[in-house]
C-alpha cells in the first residue's frame, strides 16, 4: 500500500502559520513605538530643562547687570528704537556691500604705479585686513606663503617665538586656526591686490614667506610691538621672508590717520627707505606726544630731507 506524503490539507494550520508572522510583526512595530516614544520624550524632557537652565542664565546675567527684568526692559525700550534698528541695518547693509572687493571673482587689477596717500588703496586698509584674514584691531599681521598662498593670521602683539612657529608651519603647509588668529589660502588675485604698491622692507620683493603688518601710529600696542623690533629681527635673520608695513589708523585715535598719511607721502616722494625712516620717527613722535600735527610732521619730513614742498603739497592735497 502506497504511503502519501502529508500535506497541509488543513485550513487552519496553514492560516495559523500565516497569521503568526503577522501577529509578531505586528508585535515588534507596537513595540518600536511604544520605545520611540518613551525615547522623543526623554529628549523633549531634557530639552525643555536646558531652555529653563538657560532662562535662568539669562535672567540672572540682566538682574545681575540692571538690578531687575524689569529695569532691562525700561533701557531695551529706550534703546532699541526704530531709528536704532534702522541705523545698524543699514551699517550692514553698507558692509555687506563693499565685501565684493576682496571676493574670489574679483577681476580688479591695479597699475603697479605709487599710489596717491589720498586714495583708499592705504586708508581702507582695515577692510582688506578683517575680509582676508579675520583681523580687526592694530596690531595685526599676516604671514602668507607666497608660493602656495596659504596664510596664518597673528592678530596681537605676540612674542617672536609664535611668529616663527607661523612661518615654519607655512613653510611646511600645515598651518591652522587657532586663539591667536586664522589661517587658509589667498586668491591670485588678492594675493596681487594685497601686495600691489607694497614698501618691501628692505626691497626683499621675491622672499618666500611675506608678514603684512597692520598697524596703528598711536596704538600704544602697535608702539610697543614695533620697538620691540619683533619682525624686523625675523626679517634680518631669515633672508626668505620679508616684511611689508602697512598703515591702519583707528578712528578713535583722531590723528592716527594724519601721521599715515605723512608715512604714505614720503613713500610716494623719496621711496621705500624714506617710507621706513619716516615710519620709524613718526611712532617716536606719537610716543612723545601723543597726536600728529602738520608741523610735527613736516619737522619729520625736513629731517630727512624730503623735499618740502612736495611734501606739503601731497600731505594737504
Amino acid at each position: 500500500m502506497e504511503k502519501k506524503e502529508k500535506t497541509c490539507d488543513c485550513n487552519w494550520s496553514c492560516n495559523c502559520c500565516s497569521n503568526g508572522t503577522w501577529i509578531a510583526t505586528i508585535i515588534l512595530v507596537i513595540i518600536g513605538l511604544i520605545w520611540g516614544a518613551c525615547l522623543w520624550t526623554n529628549l523633549s524632557n531634557k530639552v525643555d530643562q536646558m531652555g529653563e537652565k538657560i532662562d535662568q542664565m539669562h535672567k540672572l546675567i540682566i538682574e545681575m547687570s540692571y538690578g531687575s527684568t524689569e529695569n532691562f526692559n525700561k533701557v531695551y525700550e529706550k534703546v532699541m528704537t526704530d531709528e536704532y534698528i534702522e541705523s545698524i541695518n543699514s551699517q550692514i547693509n553698507a558692509q555687506l556691500e563693499s565685501m565684493g572687493d576682496w571676493s574670489e571673482g574679483s577681476s580688479e587689477t591695479t597699475t603697479g604705479e605709487l599710489v596717491n596717500p589720498t586714495d583708499e588703496e592705504w586708508n581702507g586698509t582695515d577692510d582688506e585686513a578683517y575680509k582676508l584674514f579675520g583681523l580687526s584691531w592694530t596690531p595685526g599681521n599676516a604671514i602668507i606663503n607666497t608660493k602656495n598662498r596659504m596664510y596664518k593670521a597673528i592678530g596681537g602683539a605676540y612674542p617672536k617665538s609664535s611668529f616663527d612657529e607661523a612661518i615654519a608651519q607655512l613653510k611646511e603647509g600645515s598651518a591652522q586656526t587657532d586663539e591667536i588668529g586664522n589661517a587658509g589660502y589667498l586668491t591670485e588675485t588678492q594675493l596681487a591686490k594685497l601686495l600691489d604698491w607694497a614698501y618691501y622692507k628692505n626691497d626683499n620683493k621675491d622672499a618666500e614667506i611675506v608678514i603684512v603688518e597692520y598697524s596703528d601710529l598711536i596704538c600704544p600696542y602697535c608702539q610697543r610691538h614695533f620697538d620691540n623690533q619683533t619682525l624686523e629681527s625675523i626679517v634680518e635673520e631669515d633672508s626668505s621672508v620679508a616684511l611689508v608695513f602697512k598703515n591702519m589708523p583707528l578712528s578713535f585715535h583722531p590723528t592716527a590717520d594724519l601721521g599715515a598719511k605723512g608715512v604714505e607721502c614720503a613713500g610716494e616722494i623719496a621711496g621705500t627707505d624714506a617710507y621706513y625712516n619716516f615710519l620709524t620717527k613718526a611712532f617716536a613722535t606719537a610716543e612723545q606726544d601723543g597726536e600728529f600735527t602738520n608741523e610735527s610732521l613736516a619737522n619729520i619730513a625736513k629731517e630727512l630731507k624730503i623735499d618740502a614742498k612736495k611734501f606739503d603739497s601731497c600731505l594737504n592735497g
